[in-house]
Parts: structure tokens; sequence; C-alpha cells
């Protein structure tokens, strides 16, 4: 399917570049915001459609994000089709346009029922935006470039979280948790809409000649073929455990060393800013040494943590060594991010779709082992740290014999 390509000289323009950066942090930007309101204001919400914040109306209102995130696997597996059909560009006004009709449709929500199909819409957004922000970023940008855009959206990612939770608190005590839907998410997303339309070309700069008589099976096949493109997604799957392991941290500190409600507040904090700033030295690394060197080492280094950090008895060691977890994995994710794209380029966005599908399985997969080994265990939260950090060891070895770096450059 062959299209026009963009004035290239126009795209080289630093001018135009910062615009477009700008245009893709906007609406990553945005993706955040319902989750940490979900996140924060459970109780608020119990409240509007229950009368009261009992036990179960919290545990019915819980599962919000669990549609927010079936939402994200449904619609990386849909995307994995569209991006071979639509243009990169709509498909992000879209996913837009999707986080602004869940914003006002959260506002007016009559009943949870309706809260949870726009919650819905919402996760379809952000994934749809996470997705096709990559894809264009490794489409547009040389391969030297890449790695320092991708780690600098991956810490505004993890920025929203922190910023908001003073902001959301403020807005959410003066009109409650509505008003925060609607004063920040329709903001924020509208503001990326505007900057997507004039920043973002129609096209990729990079264009794929697809099989014109099935360009979707054969997006798929190339991938099945492709051994080093499939062993990367298995890695990340497998890799992405240990960064759930925070489930369970929160309820060990707790359980271990009586941690105040106060003190586990800060060790979420602390773990956010690492998270802002980790992904800022990846991206350096990474055009000095490649993305799988760095993937290898930063994620076999956070398993050791993960696998450790339970058994120490002492509560600021203990703290000390899931930080360096934390941070590791931090410094990861972007890592893998460069990794996946660099695999199969004609089918880049396709591959980083499924990619987003296998890592939401892993973060449903982690958790629920991790469950069965506690309650299997009779709360020794060691078996739990140890098997993640195991499972992640073993993705670090599919990485390492199956995973192969690619040297293209962009266009």
């Amino acid at each position: 399917m062959a299209t026009q390509q963009p004035n290239k000289d126009t795209n080289d323009q630093p001018a135009y570049k910062k615009r477009f950066i700008a245009a893709l942090a906007v609406a990553i930007f945005s993706t955040g915001l319902a989750n940490a309101i979900l996140t924060l204001f459970a109780t608020n919400i119990a409240r509007t459609f229950f009368g009261s914040p009992s036990p179960i109306a919290i545990a019915t209102v819980a599962q919000l994000n669990t549609v927010n995130v079936a939402a994200e696997v449904v619609s990386a597996i849909v995307l994995s089709v569209l991006v071979l059909r639509f243009k990169h560009k709509r498909l992000l006004l879209t996913g837009t346009l999707f986080i602004i009709a869940s914003a006002i449709g959260s506002f007016l929500a009559p009943s949870l029922l309706a809260l949870q199909i726009f919650i819905a819409l919402e996760g379809a957004g952000s994934v749809m935006i996470g997705i096709i922000s990559m894809s264009l970023i490794a489409d547009a940008l040389p391969q030297k470039q890449r790695a320092k855009i991708i780690s600098i959206l991956f810490s505004i990612g993890s920025g929203v979280t922190l910023i908001l939770i003073p902001i959301v608190g403020v807005i959410t005590e003066m009109g409650g948790w509505r008003a925060g839907m609607l004063t920040l998410m329709m903001p924020v997303a509208l503001l990326g809409l505007i900057l997507i339309l004039f920043s973002v070309p129609s096209q990729p700069i990079e264009h794929n000649q697809f099989n014109k008589s099935n360009p979707y099976i054969s997006g798929f096949k190339e991938l099945i073929k492709n051994k080093s493109a499939s062993a990367c997604i298995i890695a990340n799957l497998l890799t992405i455990a240990g960064t759930e392991v925070a489930i369970f941290a929160i309820a060990f500190y707790r359980a271990a060393f009586g941690a105040t409600t106060a003190q586990t507040i800060a060790i979420y904090e602390v773990a956010l800013v690492i998270f802002i700033l980790a992904p800022l030295i990846t991206g350096p690394l990474i055009s000095r040494f490649g993305a799988k060197p760095i993937a290898l080492i930063t994620t076999l280094l956070a398993a050791i943590f993960t696998a450790t950090f339970f058994y120490i008895p002492n509560f600021w060691l203990s703290f000390t060594f899931d930080m360096m977890h934390v941070w590791f994995a931090a410094m990861a994710a972007p890592a893998f991010a460069v990794l996946v794209l660099q695999q199969l380029p004609k089918y880049r966005a396709t591959v980083f779709s499924l990619n987003s599908f296998f890592n939401n399985i892993g973060k449903v997969l982690a958790p629920l082992i991790g469950g069965v080994l506690l309650a299997l265990s009779s709360g020794v939260y060691g078996q739990v740290g140890f098997a993640l950090g195991v499972t992640t060891i073993g993705g670090c070895v599919i990485l390492l014999l199956a995973v192969k770096e690619s040297n293209e450059t962009s266009i």
C-alpha cells in the first residue's frame, strides 16, 4: 500500500520535532489520569453509587481497574490489525477522542455500569495512544534519538501520577471525584488532540510496503516466523512479572514491620520518583551500548533484588533492596520498548501492539501466581518474591539466547 511521504526537510527541522514530541507527550499524559482517580478515590465512588463505602461496595468499585485492564488487553489485539489498515495519526486522534469521551461520560455516568463502560473506553484510548506514540517515534526519528525520547515519555508517564496526587485531592475535595475526571482528563486530552492535529504528520515517516493480498495475515506470519521478535515478546511477558511485586510489597511492610499508612504512602511516592528519574538515565545508555545489553543487565539486577528483599529482616535494608529493584525495573522498561520496536521494522506497530497485549496478560498472571503462593505458604512473602524473581530471570535467559538487536536506521 504505497503512500506519499511528507516533506522530509520539514520533518528534520528541530522546531517540528519539538512540536511532534510535545504532542505525543501531552497525549500520553492524559492516559494516566483516570487510573489515579480510581485508585485514590474508590471510597468516594462507592459512596456515590452505593450510599456508603462498605467492603462490598469498595470491592465492586475496585473492579473498575479490572475493566480498564480488560479493555486494554482487547484493544491491543484489535489495534495489531488496525495499524495495518489505518493511518497512525487517525488512530492516535481516535484514542485521544476516546479519552475525552470517557471524561465527559464518567462525569455524567448515572450508574456504576455506565461508569464501567466509559472507564473501558479510557482503557482502549490509553492503549491506542501508547502504542501509536511509540511506533511514530520509531518511524520519525533516527535510531540514536529514539531511546532518549522514549525514555523521556516513560518518565512523563510516571510523573503524571506523582503530580496528580495533590492536584486530584484538592479538586475532588472541592467538587467530588466527577469533577476530577472532567476538569483534569478532558482539558489535557483536548490539548493533546489539538497538538496532534497540527504537529503529527498524516503518514509515518517510514512507510511499510505490505503484502497487498492480505497484509493482516502477512504481518502475523512474519512475527511467528521471526524467532527474535517472538522471543522478545515472550521475554517481556516473563520479565514484567517482577514489576508486579509492588502489590505484595506494601502488604509485606505492614505485616512484617508494622509500617504505618504514612510510611507506605512515602514508599509509594519514592517509587514514583524513581520511575521518573531512572528512565532518563536509560536513554543515553541505550544510545551508547544498545538496547539489548541494557535491558538484560537491568532486568537481571531487578530480578535479583525482587527475589531477595522479602527475606531481609530489617525494614530499612529491605526497603533499600526494594527500591533497587524498582530502579532497575524502571530502567529496563524503555530498553525493552526500544528493543521491541527494532523487531520487524515493517510491522513494528503490530509487534508493539501484541507486546502490549502480552504485557497486560503478564500483569494479570503475576498477581494471581503471587496470591496463590501467598495463600499456600500461609503468608510467606519471600516465596512470592522468589517465584517472581525466578520468572524474570527466565525472561532474561530467553532475551540473552534468542533476541537479536537490529541496527536498522530510519529513513
